[in-house]
């Protein structure tokens, strides 16, 4: 599907017009076969220190959910990425969703939380004193990225990232796999089955 001025235009009853922003004539893409189905979900990380500090990111804000039983002694979330533009309604929505999921993990934890930027996640779980930080289970896309790459810089300083997954992760992950709307068809089901 291309994306067309006019269809843009259009349907938004022209509060846009990115006549001349866009590649209306791009080539398709090519592809030998129709992707394959997900792979099953890869086990989560379990906490193995009795101190552990808290990474949230925009992508998974419900660390009330995680089932710690280890003492959190802080909570970071980092800084959102640029999915939106600085300003407008998608960045005020992340931002505010970001702020809401660190107050809730400071009230719920006990802690006092600060956004940090990826590069800064090492300094800081250092000053927690904690040899290893908790965060959601991203098993793909651009935040599984910045998770790996922390992965690699955290454990230079002999610090392991735990990545733990909740049963409705697996539950939900054999259903991700044809965009949002083919999911949230089965959103109520999978939440009236949740124990």
């Amino acid at each position: 599907y291309l994306a067309r001025a006019s269809n843009i235009r259009e349907n938004t009853q022209g509060r846009f017009d990115p006549t001349g922003r866009l590649n209306e004539h791009a080539a398709p893409l090519t592809e030998d076969h129709p992707p394959s189905p997900p792979a099953p979900l890869p086990k989560g990380d379990s906490a193995l220190t009795s101190r552990v500090a808290v990474l949230l990111t925009e992508e998974d804000l419900h660390s009330e959910s995680w089932n710690l039983e280890a003492d959190v002694v802080g909570c970071a979330c980092l800084k959102r990425s640029k999915v939106a533009t600085v300003e407008g309604p998608a960045a005020r929505f992340c931002e505010g969703a970001l702020e809401d999921g660190l107050r809730r993990a400071d009230g719920h934890f006990g802690s006092s939380g600060e956004h940090i930027a990826p590069e800064d996640v090492a300094h800081w779980a250092l000053q927690c004193g904690v040899t290893e930080v908790v965060t959601a289970f991203a098993p793909a896309g651009p935040i599984a990225r910045v998770l790996d790459d922390l992965q690699q810089e955290l454990a230079r300083d002999r610090i392991r990232l735990v990545r733990v997954q909740r049963p409705f992760d697996a539950r939900t992950w054999p259903h991700a796999k044809a965009g949002f709307f083919k999911l949230r068809e089965k959103i109520p089901q999978l939440i009236a089955d949740a124990p």
